[in-house]
């Protein structure tokens, strides 16, 4: 049986707009330990809230005022109406195993 944080996890969209090459790339490197993306700049993480804080403060280091970043939270009844077209990351892992 899950825990109560797994149980407390919710999907987030993270999208992000950065100029620099440098900032940019270690944000990529943090969300790649926390999600899949799914877009260049456009990653899906499970967190739970307290995940989801100790992520944004690690994103928030890394920022500029030039940068942007997005954090959209799917509530459990939007989860499963998600719609994809093509193959989408969770499929991708279920192929590779």
């Amino acid at each position: 049986m899950p825990d109560s944080a797994t149980r407390r996890r919710r999907t987030h969209v993270i999208a992000y707009d950065i100029p620099s090459d440098d900032r940019r790339t270690r944000l990529r490197e943090i969300l790649l330990g926390v999600g899949v993306p799914v877009q260049y700049s456009v990653f899906e993480c499970r967190l739970a809230p307290w995940e989801l804080r100790r992520l944004l403060a690690r994103l928030r280091s890394v920022l500029q005022l030039s940068d942007a970043l997005a954090v959209y939270r799917l509530c459990t009844c939007c989860e499963p109406r998600t719609i994809r077209i093509g193959l989408s990351p969770v499929e991708t892992r279920i192929l590779v195993v």
